[in-house]
């Protein structure tokens, strides 16, 4: 027999049950359906993690901080003292590509006839683009920048300007300014004097000249602070050090400053070369005593979530598929058990055992393959109406605005037909078998 022969056979023998034939699609239909659309909710809740991993910033920076820098009874020697040169050795571990020290502040701003109190960080100037600071415009710091009154703003920070003297009125409103002042173009003054943008401030204060370079920030809003070089905000931090201890002794005020600089710096970056060593140089950083933060750990316990939901969702799909490929294999034992004299037939004019084989095995992966693939297509239909419905529970767990609650991929859609055609061949290969052993003439006496 050719392989057109057994093609047609096989598929008249199927339209000519009809209704049992249309009963077994149904079933692999619905099991497809379920395992495609049980494991889009796994791959939607995947690409929701991936997307709040990309909000939460880079994750191959590591944020490490001296647990003594708080303590007074500390040594002023501890060996974890964060210092400038200490920090700098940390690029000596394998997988560090960089490392900067952290200077904080809350620093206020005049921006032509406007004002603003913001969030200051302090960093090397020349590892601003590797800690992740995307800039939109304008440029990075760079290594010419130390010592400098450069800075580059956060993009969310633009609108957080106030008229002068109406702060507690512009917060009270909403504090948003519908009309941001271009910062590279203005003239800029900074200033650590809290009433420095009303009629209180303090004479005696003389506010820093800063020139904006750049302003940074990306779609995910990760723009809160304005970026200086370290030495700048260190110079700022002496100058109100120096004001406030202008009514102290000399010697009081030496031993205060003396303290101050022993503490080192409270925080600092590390930023690893891939996020495949950042789990390694944490643990190395841990090993030495100081307190470490990588967003790697949140993603690590976000990973192992979501492989284990995909697992689950499979598993649940597949009780349907295996459900449906028992109902293949028992048709295929009635079609054999209803068609043992045309077997008996076929294997008397000299049909080969081989033949009769191929004809069930292919009448079973029809089966398959056909369900499978009206399967795919009410998975798609399913798909999008929860996409446009949605499913509250779901989109709350996912909580990332705009986050699609199904997915089904190309190669999702392609995996399922070739799975259920696959079960179908599976289903088919004992009934085939039983076919190909039956006896002619045991089977043309029956008749």
């Amino acid at each position: 027999m050719s392989n057109i022969d057994i093609i047609a056979m096989a598929l008249k023998n199927l339209f000519k049950r009809k209704l049992r034939t249309f009963l077994t699609v149904l079933g692999v239909v619905i099991g497809t359906a379920s395992i495609v659309i049980m494991v889009s909710l796994g791959l939607a809740m995947n690409e929701s993690f991936q997307k709040q991993i990309e909000m939460m910033g880079d994750i191959t920076k590591i944020e490490i901080a001296n647990p003594d820098y708080w303590n007074d009874s500390a040594a002023e020697d501890s060996p974890l003292t964060l210092t400038k040169e200490s920090i700098s050795s940390l690029k000596s571990i394998d997988g560090v590509k960089s490392a900067t020290p952290i200077a904080n502040e809350y620093l206020f701003v005049q921006c032509g006839k406007l004002y603003g109190d913001f969030s200051v960080t302090g960093i090397l100037p020349e590892t601003m683009e590797d800690m992740g600071y995307t800039v939109s415009r304008g440029r990075a710091l760079n290594k010419d920048d130390a010592g400098s009154m450069n800075v580059v703003f956060g993009s969310e920070m633009l609108n957080q300007f106030y008229k002068k003297g109406q702060r507690d009125k512009f917060y009270r409103e909403g504090g948003v300014n519908e009309d941001p002042p271009d910062v590279m173009k203005e003239k800029l003054k900074i200033s650590y004097d809290y009433e420095f943008s009303s009629r209180k401030a303090d004479k005696s204060i003389k506010p820093f000249n800063i020139n904006a370079v750049g302003i940074y920030g990306d779609e995910y809003g990760n723009g809160y602070s304005i970026i200086m070089p370290i030495d700048a905000v260190e110079k700022i931090q002496a100058e109100r050090r120096k004001h406030d201890m202008k009514d102290m002794s000399d010697n009081k005020a030496k031993s205060l400053n003396r303290q101050e600089q022993s503490k080192g710096y409270s925080q600092a970056y590390v930023k690893c070369e891939d996020m495949d060593c950042v789990e390694a140089v944490a643990e190395e950083l841990k090993a030495i005593g100081y307190e470490v933060y990588s967003a790697m750990d949140y993603v690590s316990g976000m990973k192992k979530i979501a492989g284990s939901l995909q697992l689950l969702l499979g598993a649940i799909g597949s009780v349907s598929l295996f459900v449906a490929a028992i109902g293949i294999a028992n048709t295929m034992i009635m079609s054999i058990y209803e068609r043992t004299a045309e077997i008996g037939i076929m294997k008397v004019i000299g049909a080969r055992l081989t033949d009769i084989k191929r004809m069930f095995l292919l009448e079973a992966m029809l089966i398959g393959i056909i369900g499978g693939f009206l399967g795919v297509i009410i998975s798609l239909g399913i798909s999008a109406v929860l996409n446009n419905v949605g499913l509250s529970f779901i989109a709350e767990m996912q909580s990332v605005e705009g986050a699609d609650v199904s997915v089904i991929p190309v190669w999702l859609c392609a995996a399922a037909m070739l799975f259920s055609g696959v079960i179908g061949l599976i289903s088919g290969y004992l009934p085939a078998r039983r076919a190909m052993k039956l006896s002619a003439l045991n089977a043309l006496r029956k008749n």
